[in-house]
């Protein structure tokens, strides 16, 4: 629900009326999280020190909702840029322990390519 709340918060232009199902289930943390995935995070910092001094002001989660609806700037829509996992390259050869002999290596490695052809 956080992003579908990001969207509505980041991108969406003409907001005349304001949807209460966002407003219900608002979670400031999970939102500003979903911000730091947007523009390299530079808005985070901004929110969260607003929030940290002002945060006494708001009285109810709509309050909250539209602090942010008026303090984020509005964007044009992009993919998020979140961080994958690297691919792990596949390892050709079976480690071997120190202990093994030249000769075990050998027979080890004679089997390896057994098993590939």
């Amino acid at each position: 629900m956080s992003f579908r709340t990001t969207d509505y918060l980041l991108f969406k232009q003409d907001k005349k009326e304001l949807d209460n199902e966002l407003v219900e289930n608002f979670n400031p943390y999970l939102t500003i999280k979903s911000f730091s995935f947007y523009d390299g995070g530079k808005m985070v910092d901004y929110i969260n020190e607003t929030l940290n001094t002002y945060g006494y002001l708001f009285k109810s989660k709509e309050d909250q909702f539209r602090f942010f609806e008026n303090v984020i700037p509005k964007q044009k829509y992009k993919k998020i840029a979140y961080i994958k996992k690297p691919k792990q390259e596949k390892l050709d050869k079976v480690p071997i322990p120190e202990f093994y002999s030249k000769r075990e290596i050998d027979m080890m490695e004679d089997m390896c390519k057994y098993n590939h052809e």
